[in-house]
């Protein structure tokens, strides 16, 4: 049971890194959290049976020092944040999906810290994490040398196709047009707008891996982590006589090279510098000079003075846009992401934005100069308070506080390296490479229950199998040393990079960085502690008692995750690809908002299909006002609605603007909802000739730009809507959303943000309005 126990835990461990953990924030990921659950509970159950005699382990039970402490209070800050989300009417949908991945983070972490105290377990959970990041590293290698390539050539040939369909007049142009829209949608590639210019520069003009993620940040997290992971258990092996042979060296020799080029590849400043700082650990650790040791203690006693400070000017409103753009270009947009998060901090600083609903709140704060959406600050520090407010913060600092002085201890104390005892047991060698092989299939068992082909997946099964083999390979290495400065030394290369880089948030990331650190706050007093520290039976009763009350609070943490999480996530997600194939494949508006209404009883906190039959009823307002401009016959434009017997214009405003509502429903806090509802109104004013639409759709674009003013587009549309009005009564009004149309236009052209600029003519447009302001 042991066994079974063990391979299970490393079959999950290993699946967490195969799902692209961005997508976390829309419930991605919360099988997974179900099972580690089943497992935690399991794991409890296996030490309430034990005998009397084995009551040392039930002890552990009972061993909760400040670094859990840490990792409680941050997941306890995003319950907090989360409860604030709902009053406000925030995204819920996002907040419970992170707040419950933090709860299961704080079990997964209970798992480890207490399983870590076995050496042999220690030794192969860092097998695990090599393993797999040698499988990313060979695919995100395949993925630059011939993956991007060979999906540029496609692109290119696509879009050629698609525009010489578009230009041509008869039928079967537009028939192919729309074949080849369908088959870029359902890939998720955009075909027009800002997203197009976006998704073309990254795969057009970037060769970044990302492996099985979505960034390649993300990935060079990882990778940065287990490099210097990798690096501190062969030191530790060589000094110990035991990868001496020319097979362990050349195996050992080729892990590091994968896993280095690729993080060369990935082109993320933030990860090698993270590396850097973990090998310099490693590398002062290992020449136990005076000088050395007087190097890290100065050092880190530097890096945290650094921190206060720079958090406090930040704060005292000393780190202004002045300094920002005196600094170097690679640190300009960080800096401006993190003073427009300070800023938005400032107004909420006890709760923070709350999980996953960072962007929301800081497009207010965001400066004019930074042109990126983003869903982080891009700091794990400032990421953990917006996501669950002092709480998580402080829970996180202490977590922090407790990595480096283990550091400290480690090496003050040079008891870093600790010997595990030979393997033993039945052929325990194959435990890793069965929770490796056992990982892989649970996530195509999840892939395939979602209907996804895996015949697609075929390059990415081969690059990741490396990995399986290398674990064979290694497993093969006897006997397991686990060297605690190394996994210390590695948790600190990921807060290095997570200083610069979003990813505090997604599930494989901070299950890495507590991987690291429970490996190195474990020491083996905790499993060597004689049985007398036990007062008798009834420590042990209160043990039991514990271990039951703790397997009875992950099987409701499970119920949960089941019934607000995973289960609504599932239906309203597979309703919603329905209706998008019905929408963009099928063309069958009707049937697509049936299943987009199925989606939205299914979850109700779900933002995305309110946010699809937004777009669909908007979509059908512009197709009724271009009939009106191409015929004010009223026979034409009902037609153009939808059918002969459809609804009149009337109807369809309404409809459109109930649709509106709904969004705004789903969250408050989004600007989206009211800006469709701003073109909802302007649209219904034209078809329907009302003076009083037409205030309404200003008044709710001036709130769109109150929430987003770094917006060039929504301030061009306010324009828009203001000389839209043949009476001019909001001239002053057009008069000064030009000018700051202008003022932001000439900062997107000042630092090249292709993807903002606006048409010569909306240019020349506004020029012509702004001189009254000038004047």
């Amino acid at each position: 049971m042991h066994v079974l126990l063990t391979i299970f835990a490393f079959a999950l461990l290993t699946a967490e890194f195969l799902w692209p953990a961005e997508d976390a924030v829309n419930g991605g990921g919360l099988h997974l959290i179900v099972l580690w659950m089943v497992l935690a509970t399991l794991q409890a159950m296996f030490c309430w049976l034990e005998k009397n005699d084995k009551r040392r382990r039930l002890s552990r039970s009972a061993a909760f020092t400040l670094i859990d402490a840490g990792v409680l209070l941050i997941a306890a800050g995003h319950i907090l944040s989360t409860a604030v989300v709902f009053q406000a009417e925030g995204d819920r949908r996002a907040a419970i999906n992170l707040t419950l991945e933090w709860s299961g983070l704080f079990f997964i972490w209970r798992l480890f810290r207490l399983r870590c105290t076995e050496p042999v377990f220690a030794a192969q959970t860092l097998q695990v994490v090599i393993a797999v990041a040698v499988s990313l590293s060979a695919f995100g290698i395949w993925q630059h040398h011939v993956f991007y390539p060979e999906q540029a050539a496609w692109y290119r040939g696509q879009r050629a196709e698609l525009d010489e369909s578009l230009g041509q007049s008869d039928g079967r142009g537009a028939l192919r047009a729309t074949e080849i829209i369908s088959q870029l949608h359902e890939q998720g590639i955009p075909v027009e707008g800002t997203d197009r210019i976006l998704w073309e520069n990254r795969l057009l003009s970037s060769s970044e891996p990302f492996a099985t993620f979505s960034l390649a940040n993300t990935l060079a997290g990882v990778l940065a982590t287990a490099l210097v992971l990798l690096i501190g258990q062969t030191t530790v092996q060589w000094k110990s006589g035991e990868v001496r042979t020319v097979f362990r060296v050349a195996l050992s020799l080729l892990q590091i090279c994968l896993v280095t080029y690729c993080l060369m590849l990935t082109k993320s400043r933030s990860a090698w510098l993270g590396a850097a700082a973990g090998l310099l650990i490693l590398s002062v650790v290992r020449s136990r000079t005076t000088t050395a040791r007087k190097m890290l203690q100065w050092g880190m006693g530097g890096c945290v003075c650094a921190m206060i400070l720079a958090g406090a000017a930040a704060l005292g409103g000393a780190l202004d846009k002045e300094v920002i753009l005196e600094s170097p270009r690679s640190l300009q947009f960080r800096l401006l992401y993190w003073t427009g998060a300070l800023e938005m901090l400032k107004d909420h600083p006890v709760t923070g934005a709350g999980p996953g609903n960072f962007r929301q709140l800081y497009l207010k704060y965001k400066e004019d100069e930074s042109s990126e959406e983003i869903r982080d600050p891009h700091n794990f520090v400032l990421e953990a308070w917006s996501a669950g407010g002092v709480t998580s913060l402080v829970g996180l600092l202490l977590f922090v506080g407790c990595v480096l002085k283990g550091l400290a201890r480690e090496y003050s104390n040079n008891t870093g390296d600790l010997r595990s005892p030979l393997l033993s047991g039945r052929n325990p060698r194959k435990i890793v490479p069965l929770g490796l092989a056992l990982g892989f299939l649970i996530q195509e068992i999840w892939l395939w229950i979602n209907g996804e082909s895996l015949l697609t997946q075929t390059p990415m099964h081969a690059v990741l199998l490396t990995g399986l083999v290398v674990a064979l390979l290694q497993a093969g290495i006897r006997p397991v040393a686990v060297n605690r400065v190394s996994c210390f030394a590695a948790a600190v290369v990921m807060m290095v990079n997570l200083l610069a880089a979003g990813g505090f948030e997604m599930p494989a990331v901070a299950l890495l960085l507590l991987v690291c650190a429970a490996v190195g706050a474990s020491r083996p007093s905790d499993v060597s502690e004689p049985a007398a520290v036990s007062t008798g039976m009834q420590r042990l009763r209160f043990e039991k008692v514990v271990l039951a009350v703790g397997a009875v609070a992950r099987v409701c943490v499970a119920g949960i995750v089941l019934k607000w999480g995973l289960l609504p996530v599932l239906a309203a997600q597979r309703n919603v690809a329905e209706a998008d194939n019905l929408r963009h494949r099928q063309r069958n508006l009707r049937a697509a908002i049936i299943h987009y209404q199925k989606a939205i009883a299914a979850d109700p906190f779900a933002v995305v299909p309110c946010q699809r039959v937004a777009e669909l009823e908007l979509s059908r307002l512009r197709d009724l006002k271009h009939a009106q401009e191409a015929s004010p016959d009223r026979a034409t434009i009902n037609s153009a609605a939808g059918t002969d017997s459809g609804p009149d214009a009337q109807k369809s405003v309404s409809q459109a603007l109930d649709a509106c509502d709904v969004l705004i429903a789903a969250d408050r806090r989004s600007s989206f909802g009211f800006r469709a509802q701003a073109e909802c109104l302007a649209l219904g004013a034209r078809l329907l000739n009302s003076e009083e639409m037409m205030q309404q759709a200003i008044d709710q674009q001036q709130q769109v730009v109150e929430m987003y003013p770094s917006s060039v587009d929504d301030w061009v549309q306010l324009v828009r809507l203001c000389e839209a009005d043949p009476r001019q009564r909001w001239k002053m009004l057009a008069e000064t959303a030009a000018s700051r149309s202008l003022q932001l236009e000439e900062i997107n052209r000042r630092w090249g943000h292709q993807d903002r600029y606006l048409a010569e003519s909306d240019v020349l447009m506004l020029k012509s309005l702004s001189n009254g302001v000038r004047q």
